[in-house]
């Protein structure tokens, strides 16, 4: 019985979690081979990763580094200060030998001196690293400019790349070189020469303004830091450009002057040559160290100073399953494993894994060969298909204690209460999953309302199932039905066009838009337009008076409203105690008639919108423009508004979406979609809101669930349905009529087990 329309809101959730992790020698790619008289790691880091005192730490920015923690620049880690680790730091006078406390940091092992490379011992300058002569008073700084400092300026017209005087300016000048060089008066802008170098008038003062995206403060940077591979830079026109590599470890060219003694080029080298029992290699760091092999390792034979012996093949790697494991490395010393992969460790190991958590490898119900509906890994890391559907759901509705679809092939299923038939499958079971009803086909159109259910059929055939107490199937009986049951017509049978299943009635539109209803008169909800409500049950469709133009109806507990097509205006009959018709003329009073809802030509937007819809004490529409307006009663904040009383002047909904896809009304609350996603205010009474508690709602709050396409509201409950193909249900389920297999109250969505 209750409403279907839409709104639209856009959300957007953004968390970013950065992890940043310390891996020991040995783990990942990386093997670690002992010197004997050093007694230090010589590891193989992967990428982005230094090895300090044999061990990888993730390369970080100063920033990054916690209470406690040192930056250190020639590794670009964070360390706890420590007389033991290698490196200069802390209150540390002398070099760090990693040796004990008493053994190191007082006594130097190496006599400091100003050339090499380390600010110590008396120098009050930066230690250059070259000979004496250089200074390490005066500040690196070149000043005057040269030929050979990378950077173009001075007298000099080429390019000048930072190397001898004699090798550094033989690239000849030009206009697209991003440089201003040779006879060109403006700055040299990368591209045409007629193209203009102009500069903006703030560039140069340390303030980004206007069109600037930095401000280089009257140094133009050229080149990236050693060690970055790329970067951007700020250029004499305050853009953010590609910066000039200056190099880095890892690039295949030893940058001496950075401290390099070798360059791996991307593959650190950890092993001699075969057949050779010690040599120099070219570790991460780009350090030529020593590397000895001990005699016997790889021969298959634990010997004297071995831990294993893998026969030829290091190990390095766990097998598939284990968290932690125990490897023969290269130097026959059993060190930590590397982790391949474990069910339940988030990512899908194709050999091993059909799925990880919520790694389904692109995988979903449609391409498993079902309809729709939601694919899930289980504790296995196999795919779960039991949320997914056999049938295509092109149609929901809920009543006020069970639910029903229409599926794409013109079937329809239902669950939930069934005392008197209403899921129509012949029989008066509950039911806590979908249950097909059998002998209907090419069904077109569904309605549940309070107590049956009604559907039609290719062709506009119109059936009805369940309670019949007052008539509501409208086959001229009081007897209640388990199985469809085609509705009696005065006549020919007209062709029906929709229908809306209310609490103890029914009405429907047939071609050509008249408008009949039938059951229960309470309160002229029939629209019969007599002078008074008939006190008998009408079992047979009966004209609603003066509503021959109808696009839309929707029958509702205690009155009825309808949609006309010649003017597009609004009109309800039936009771109006709270104001629910929308007629202030009629406050308090009922009618068998139709009447017009006031204001509608002050409201923008109101006039001739496509939806109406009957509550319990209230009405909503869905304006012209996706605005939501009800009026009536606001005791559970169906009105959107706490502090209004009750009232037959259309209520604008404030505080929830300013444009509505889709509008559905129940007995006490309210529920709408914009733009996939589900809003809900009113009554919370069993969780019927799905936000979680059962608090009532004076706006339109957003559920946390996935996309919808449009909602249902029943009685106490209410379902949706999913643009994944599947529903989700919550509210009230103490006859199942949530669907997912029980009859357990949910304060948020579950989704229904077709």
């Amino acid at each position: 019985m209750f409403l279907e329309v839409a709104m639209s809101r856009c959300a957007v959730a953004l968390v970013v979690v950065i992890t940043l992790f310390l891996s020991a020698c040995g783990g990942g790619d990386t093997d670690r081979r002992r010197n004997d008289d050093e007694n230090a790691c010589v590891p193989s880091c992967q990428d982005g990763f230094s090895c300090v005192a044999g061990t990888c730490y993730v390369r970080v920015q100063p920033e990054d580094c916690g209470e406690g923690e040192e930056f250190d620049p020639s590794y670009r880690v964070c360390l706890v200060p420590s007389c033991e680790d290698t490196v200069q730091n802390g209150g540390e006078e002398g070099v760090d030998c990693g040796g004990p406390c008493e053994l190191s940091c007082e006594d130097e092992p190496v006599e400091p001196t100003c050339d090499d490379g380390i600010q110590n011992g008396g120098e009050e300058g930066v230690d250059c690293g070259g000979a004496c002569g250089l200074s390490c008073e005066d500040e690196p700084d070149v000043d005057p400019p040269t030929c050979d400092d990378g950077i173009q300026n001075g007298g000099e017209e080429g390019v000048d790349c930072g190397g001898s005087c004699e090798e550094a300016c033989a690239a000849a000048p030009s206009c697209e070189d991003g440089i201003q060089n040779g006879g060109e008066e403006g700055v040299d802008c990368g591209g045409p020469c007629e193209q203009a170098c102009e500069i903006p008038a703030s560039c140069g003062d340390g303030q980004v303004q206007g069109e600037e995206q930095c401000d280089h403060g009257g140094t133009v940077e050229l080149a990236c830091a050693y060690g970055e591979a790329s970067c951007e830079v700020c250029n004499a026109q305050c853009q953010l450009v590609a910066g000039q590599s200056s190099g880095y470890c890892g690039d295949g060219v030893v940058q001496s002057d950075e401290g390099e003694g070798c360059d791996h080029g991307g593959s650190p080298e950890t092993e001699c040559e075969a057949g050779e029992t010690s040599c120099q290699v070219c570790n991460a760091q780009c350090e030529l160290v020593d590397v000895e092999v001990e005699s016997g390792c790889g021969d298959g034979v634990v010997q004297s100073g071995e831990d294993c012996d893998h026969g030829g093949s290091p190990q390095t790697s766990c097998a598939y399953g284990e968290e932690s494991c125990q490897v023969c490395n290269a130097q026959c010393q059993e060190v930590a494993g590397r982790v391949t992969g474990y069910c339940g460790d988030g990512v899908m190991q194709p050999a091993h894994e059909g799925c990880d958590g919520g790694d389904l490898d692109g995988a979903t119900c449609t391409s498993v060969g079902s309809a729709g509906g939601a694919l899930s890994c289980d504790a296995s890391c196999e795919l779960d298909q039991s949320a997914c559907l056999d049938v295509e759901i092109a149609e929901l509705t809920s009543g006020f204690a069970h639910t029903c679809v229409r599926t794409t092939n013109g079937q329809v299923y239902c669950w939930g209460r069934n005392d008197d038939g209403r899921l129509g499958d012949g029989t008066t079971i509950y039911k806590a999953q979908p249950t097909l009803v059998p002998g209907l086909s090419n069904v077109t159109k569904i309605s549940a309302g309070g107590y049956h259910t009604c559907a039609i059929q290719q062709g506009g055939t119109l059936s009805c199932w369940g309670g019949n107490q007052t008539g509501q199937l409208g086959n001229g009986t009081v007897v209640d039905a388990l199985t469809p049951t085609p509705v009696v017509w005065a006549g020919t049978p007209p062709v029906v066009t929709t229908v809306s299943a209310g609490s103890t009635h029914t009405c429907a539109i047939v071609s050509g838009g008249q408008a009949y209803c039938w059951g229960s008169d309470e309160s002229g909800k029939l629209g019969s337009g007599g002078a008074v409500p008939s006190s008998s049950p009408l079992t047979l469709p009966t004209p609603v008076s003066g509503l021959a133009d109808a696009t839309q109806i929707h029958a509702g507990r205690y009155h009825s409203c309808a949609r006309r097509q010649l003017n597009g205006r609004y009109v309800c009959w039936g009771r109006n105690s709270y104001g629910e018709l929308g007629d202030a003329g009629y406050f308090g009073s009922s009618s068998t008639v139709p009447r017009q809802v006031d204001d509608a030509d002050y409201i923008s937007g109101f006039l001739s919108g496509p939806y109406v819809a009957a509550g319990d004490r209230y009405s909503c529409a869905r304006g012209t423009f996706g605005t939501i307006y009800c009026w009536g009663s606001p005791a559970y904040g169906q009105l959107g508004d706490s502090s209004t009383p009750s009232t037959s002047r259309p209520n604008e909904v404030f505080g929830g979406p300013g444009s509505a896809d889709f509008l559905s009304v129940g007995e006490r609350h309210v529920c709408a979609v914009a733009s996939g996603t589900v809003y809900c205010w009113g009554s919370g009474q069993y969780g019927r809101l799905g936000l979680g508690d059962t608090d009532n709602f004076y706006e339109p709050f957003a559920l946390t669930m996935p996309s919808a396409i449009d909602v249902q509201v029943g009685g106490m409950h209410t379902c949706a349905r999913l643009t994944d193909g599947g529903v989700m249900c919550w509210g009230r389920n103490s006859h199942g009529q949530l669907g997912d297999g029980t009859q357990v109250d949910r304060t948020t969505p579950v989704r229904v087990q077709f």
